[in-house]
């Protein structure tokens, strides 16, 4: 396809993201109860509380060591409850060979990604990509742009078990508990079933299931700040790093407007991952 040389390069980010966490946004399903009941974890229950916000702001960092240098790919974004929507920016601070990232639009509409990349277009119009996130055969290589959501990390902090406090600190001048924990992806795919295909897929391309985690959550019982360690991941430049993705949220109740694009800008991702017109 003409003009689809920026949407190729972007698309090599998601050997990041398919095995990082960032999408209750995306699945359109209500939160689960912690899966601890009774004698659920804070994390567990500020997870759950949190996933229940009406609409929240957020912000996302992706850092790691490639062969080039550091790279460190950020994101802005404002997600919605009702209907279930979010919009993220991505940009580079440390490029470390990943300026291509720079400029990335990506914009979820309950279980449909759209994404846009600079020079993403086909004439005038067409820039963006559409991909189904409940159909996994469809994801292929996109298949990590819808972890970048944040509400697939709350996800997986309704699973944690035990955490331990490790003290307070202030997240964008709000004070926080911090919790330190480690997920177990495999469990995560146990027992949230809406990500069962992208968690899998993520362990099927290597690195630890096991995934230390430090959580930092307010006093009105809601996640501040998640950060999550991913070892031994296979990065964009094919070596092996460990990707630390920090996640923040704030402006709770924030007004927000998420639309997705209109239909002629749209090209879609076919069975075969191919990229055609509607």
């Amino acid at each position: 396809m003409r003009g689809l040389g920026g949407l190729a390069a972007a698309v090599s980010l998601a050997a990041v993201l398919a095995a990082c966490g960032g999408d209750g946004n995306g699945s359109g399903e209500e939160a689960d109860a912690p899966a601890g009941g009774d004698a659920a974890t804070p994390v567990a229950v500020a997870a759950v509380e949190t996933a229940q916000a009406e609409s929240y702001r957020s912000s996302i960092a992706i850092e790691y060591e490639s062969s080039q240098g550091a790279v460190r790919i950020a994101g802005e974004g404002e997600f919605q409850a009702e209907p279930p929507r979010g919009r993220l920016a991505l940009n580079v601070a440390e490029a470390g060979g990943r300026a291509d990232v720079a400029g990335t639009e990506i914009v979820y509409d309950g279980q449909v990604l759209y994404m846009a990349a600079p020079g993403a277009a086909q004439g005038p119009v067409r820039r963006w990509v559409a991909v189904d996130l409940g159909e996994g055969g469809r994801l292929g290589q996109f298949g990590g742009f819808d972890r970048a959501d944040p509400a697939q990390a709350l996800a997986y902090l309704r699973v944690a078990d035990d955490a331990e406090e490790v003290g307070t600190e202030e997240v964008r001048g709000e004070e926080t508990t911090r919790y330190r924990l480690t997920i177990d992806l495999r469990e995560a795919a146990e027992r949230s079933p809406e990500y069962r295909s992208v968690i899998e897929q993520s362990l099927s391309t290597g690195g630890s299931a096991d995934v230390p985690t430090d959580v930092w959550v307010d006093d009105k019982g809601r996640v501040r700040r998640v950060r999550m360690v991913y070892a031994d991941v296979t990065t964009a430049d094919g070596s092996a790093a460990d990707v630390t993705v920090t996640t923040e949220l704030y402006d709770f109740g924030a007004e927000v407007e998420i639309e997705p694009p209109p239909p002629e800008q749209v090209l879609n991702l076919g069975e075969d991952g191919g990229v055609g017109t509607s």
